[in-house]
């Protein structure tokens, strides 16, 4: 009699039968943060789990201030940070 396959990779936990997804444009550093807290709303009434931010702001209080603006509209963000110039 044959043994029963095991798939490793569910026994490792990595299966998931739902993958939570977010949108990735409309988090531009160039955007106000009333832009970027009106792109999350219009994310968030198309469905999107969460959206996708630059941060890289010259203080990081202004930073840190739109994260907070955007969280408080949608249920998940994901900070990526902006490049920094190159050393003069």
């Amino acid at each position: 009699m044959a043994r029963p396959v095991r798939l490793d990779w569910r026994v490792a936990g990595g299966f998931c039968p739902r993958v939570p997804l977010y949108d990735t444009e409309g988090g531009w550093l160039h955007l106000s943060t009333d832009e970027l807290v009106a792109g999350a709303r219009r994310s968030a009434a198309a469905g999107w789990g969460g959206v996708k931010n630059t941060i890289g702001e010259p203080s990081a209080g202004e930073g840190f201030s739109r994260l907070a603006a955007v969280r408080a509209v949608t249920s998940s963000t994901s900070p990526r940070c902006a490049p920094s110039p190159p050393p003069k």
